[in-house]
């Protein structure tokens, strides 16, 4: 049964691969629950929501996920006083004569900004109701949020699941095993600037749109086995034709075990513990296998299968080959 997949590109330099996540591709439609839809929602301006346990219970404004809170009519009207994260630039602008009647409640607009229909800085609560199949029971579950803005925490009920804060890969929370029937899923959103970023970066700032609070993209439940594939990378060598496939197994079984991972008929026995595991699989390449390059971007295709008991799990990688080298002899003059 297919669970997880991601697509990776991989470009190589002196015969060694360089590996960059790229997307997710569609898992099976009995290990994937789309949760797009309407959600409940709150704005937290005073950030009370984790002493108040504002994921105990049901929050009372609606909002559509996939979407930002600011697009959505949430958020305070833009003013001469509003508290960008980003710097203003150029200096003493709304004294100008020709700018003026851009200072005027209601009407303020800020130049050289991508200015939002609202702007809002702070944390925002999104919740709703999710239904475990039955054929999931003993299954591991895990919440993706493909893009998301800033920090997420996730709670299952009245259990927290850790955050992610990751600005360039999709946020992933490993929920362990959930009973089959209702429950309640909530998410803390925290859009506030973190760690010490440059201000006027795109990704964080106000010039390029980059404050927005909410979830977007595709937002989904994933059950997996309970020793999974965890990660799958690809190490070709161009010379010899082969890719090295790095694996790491995730367990949450607790249990320590073995089994066989597989790729394009090639077998290699892995083990683990009660924490997981890796192994290494090196498979041979076609002959005519063809290089990449950005006039040719030839991509190849591998799947990656963990056996195991009466259980398996796949991930399937796109990689692509190519080899960088210079000439250590070659120097300039000075």
């Amino acid at each position: 049964m297919k669970t997880l997949c991601w697509k990776l590109i991989a470009l190589f330099t002196l015969g060694l691969g360089l590996l960059a996540p790229a997307s997710l591709c569609a898992a099976d439609a009995a290990s994937s629950i789309s949760l797009a839809g309407q959600w409940r929602f709150a704005l937290d301006r005073d950030d009370a929501g984790f002493t108040g346990q504002w994921f105990t219970k049901d929050l009372t404004d609606k909002i559509q996920i996939p979407g930002i809170l600011q697009g959505q009519g949430y958020g305070d009207d833009v003013a001469m006083d509003t508290p960008w994260i980003a710097a203003l630039g150029v200096r003493g602008w709304q004294n100008k004569p020709e700018l003026a009647r851009f200072t005027k409640p209601g009407e303020v607009k800020i130049p050289w900004f991508a200015q939002p229909a609202k702007h809002y800085l702070g944390v925002a609560w999104y919740q709703r109701d999710i239904d475990i199949p039955a054929n999931w029971a003993g299954k591991r579950v895990e919440l993706f949020l493909e893009r998301a803005h800033w920090q997420t925490t996730a709670f299952v009920d009245d259990k927290q699941f850790g955050y992610e804060d990751s600005l360039v890969a999709p946020h992933v929370s490993d929920l362990g095993t959930l009973t089959p029937g209702h429950h309640r899923l909530t998410i803390r959103v925290d859009n506030r600037l973190m760690n010490n970023q440059r201000v006027d970066g795109h990704s964080v700032s106000d010039q390029m749109g980059g404050t927005w609070n909410g979830l977007v993209g595709r937002i989904e439940l994933h059950a997996t086995s309970p020793v999974w594939i965890a990660d799958a990378q690809v190490f070709p060598n161009v010379a010899k034709k082969t890719a090295v496939i790095n694996v790491t197994i995730g367990n949450d079984s607790g249990q320590a075990g073995s089994g066989m991972l597989t790729a394009k008929g090639f077998s290699f026995a892995v083990h683990w513990d009660a924490n997981g595991g890796s192994g290494q699989l090196t498979v041979p390449l076609a002959d005519d296998v063809q290089t990449w390059d950005e006039f040719h971007p030839n991509l190849q295709h591998l799947t990656v299968t963990l056996l195991y008991g009466s259980s398996e799990d796949d991930r399937d990688v796109t990689f692509g080959l190519r080899e960088l080298s210079f000439n250590e002899s070659t120097s300039v003059a000075g």
